[in-house]
């Protein structure tokens, strides 16, 4: 924000900075109140717009955006606080004789992984995550998974959410290769996608046109459940924070409107903040529908909930919150 003298705000210390020393000395989580007090206590002076550029170039870390500090807290809370990196973790079932080009693709692209001998328990519960994508499975691939006798879990590198879409876009690429290669299936273990050989081929042909699309199709599962609440998992593979609704919230728009889907909303609306909103400007509290007839939703930005820090589906840059507007 530049002032009518061409002068622009410089934080001291940095503004996410304040907010990691705010936290450590609160033990917790900061609540959306106290993310706009830190930033509104925080000491900053005014420089011109070189000085500020030369002073950005000095940092190892570019500082959060003050105009919707809530949403860069959320997303960029990683960079300046001892957290959880997300991390995809591919689930490769493979024969014997699949080793060695694994093992060669790998390498070449400095990936961490296993291979391991059949696990049936693990391979029962990746074949219970299915895909919300057609055509599923058919009972040829079936056959092939399960003649399978070895797999490989393949392990990303740590990444912020502004690494989040490349590395997607390399795993999606590793994919292609991998069942190019002849590896029986892949899944991705940390959103429950475990897609049809077709799908994932069709999936990296759209990601050269359509590449959002292409990308929540193929890493991120909008169609979860549990006793309190609709939610997605996977959002962290686009550097965005994943969508929950209140069941109680679903059951009585749906009981008013039986098409409406909380998977669907949750879909267009990260396709939204994907593809069409210009980064940053979506705000924790605006709202939201998908259409002029549709019911129109006050969105909330909070820590992610529906699984603990730690668990390998954990997306530290958030979850959006949809309640009635």
């Amino acid at each position: 924000m530049e002032d009518d003298n061409g002068l622009v705000p410089h934080f001291v210390p940095m503004l996410g900075q304040m907010m990691a020393i705010v936290e450590k000395a609160k033990g917790r989580r900061l609540s959306s109140v106290e993310i706009n007090e830190t930033r509104d206590s925080a000491i900053v002076v005014m420089v011109p717009k070189e000085v500020a550029g030369e002073l950005r170039k000095e940092s190892k870390i570019r500082d959060l955006n003050a105009d919707n500090i809530e949403f860069e807290w959320q997303t960029r809370r990683i960079e300046f606080t001892e957290s959880a990196y997300p991390v995809f973790l591919l689930y490769v079932p493979v024969r014997k004789d699949f080793e060695t080009v694994g093992r060669r693709l790998f390498d070449l692209e400095d990936l961490e992984y296993e291979f391991l001998p059949r696990n049936q328990s693990l391979f029962e519960s990746v074949m219970l995550m299915g895909s919300a994508l057609i055509p599923a499975i058919n009972n040829d691939e079936l056959e092939d998974l399960n003649s399978h006798t070895h797999h490989f879990l393949v392990y990303s590198k740590f990444f912020v959410n502004s690494e989040a879409r490349s590395v997607s876009k390399k795993f999606l690429g590793m994919i292609e290769k991998l069942l190019d290669a002849g590896a029986l299936g892949v899944s991705v273990e940390n959103s429950y996608c475990f897609h049809s050989k077709t799908v994932w081929k069709a999936l990296v042909n759209m990601c050269r046109t359509n590449e959002a699309e292409a990308l929540i199709n193929a890493f991120v599962r909008q169609n979860l459940t549990d006793d309190d609440q609709a939610f997605s998992l996977g959002m962290q593979f686009l550097g965005l924070p994943d969508c929950s609704m209140k069941n109680v919230i679903v059951d009585s728009i749906t009981a008013e409107d039986s098409n409406f889907s909380a998977s669907d909303l949750f879909r267009t609306f990260s396709l939204y903040l994907a593809d069409e909103c210009p980064s940053g400007t979506f705000r924790p509290g605006n709202s939201f529908s998908t259409s002029e007839n549709s019911p129109r939703f006050k969105v909330y930005l909070e820590h992610t909930t529906v699984v603990k820090e730690g668990d390998m589906r954990y997306n530290p840059f958030g979850t959006w919150r949809f309640e009635i507007a």
